[in-house]
């Protein structure tokens, strides 16, 4: 064979090498930006969580009513919201009464009917996440608050003892993925 040919079959494989390490980088990144996104919503299910059990403790001691616990929890969830508003939280009891809701308290006291892309309801992606133990998460299609378009959207949830309930932290992906694309554009670029 002729160098030419060697130095182009060189190249190809150094190609084939660079455009498979990028595959590589690129599907570490995609991991790392949904489990920092999974750590945010559970650091959330977390501090309510701890505040709940805080009012329960209260209405053990005789302190306050559960009435009241419940009123100041629905008060922190409903001021409570990140990610530009369209993160919030809800607290659903396990027979899918919805007890608190962050985004649209006209929700609560009645049975969840809130239901993914595909008509599964949430209450059985969120049993089907705990089946196994005490926290999960989900992922599924769901209108942003106040809009009807279905968005890529992941929840993180967590039993919740005090309550017989399951506390929910939902946050939109859509954003992760345009990182996502413009990481990758920027790899592609440079390579």
């Amino acid at each position: 064979r002729s160098i030419f040919t060697k130095l182009i079959l060189l190249l190809g494989l150094f190609s084939v090498g660079l455009v498979s390490l990028a595959a590589i980088d690129g599907a570490t990144l995609r991991q790392r930006m949904r489990e920092d996104r999974i750590g945010k919503l559970k650091a959330t299910v977390d501090l309510f969580a701890s505040y709940a059990d805080a009012q329960d403790r209260l209405v053990g001691a005789g302190q306050i009513t559960g009435d009241q616990a419940l009123a100041r929890l629905r008060d922190i969830a409903h001021a409570a919201r990140f990610d530009g508003g369209t993160g919030y939280m809800t607290l659903q009891s396990m027979d899918g009464v919805v007890l608190v809701h962050g985004a649209d308290p006209a929700r609560e006291d009645k049975r969840s009917t809130a239901t993914d892309a595909r008509g599964t309801p949430i209450l059985d992606l969120m049993r089907a996440a705990l089946r196994d133990g005490d926290s999960g998460t989900i992922t599924y299609q769901y209108p942003k608050p106040g809009q009807t378009q279905l968005q890529p959207k992941m929840s993180y949830v967590q039993r919740l003892p005090s309550l017989n309930g399951v506390l929910l932290a939902g946050a939109y992906t859509d954003d992760l993925d345009a990182d996502f694309r413009a990481q990758m554009l920027s790899m592609a670029t440079m390579t």
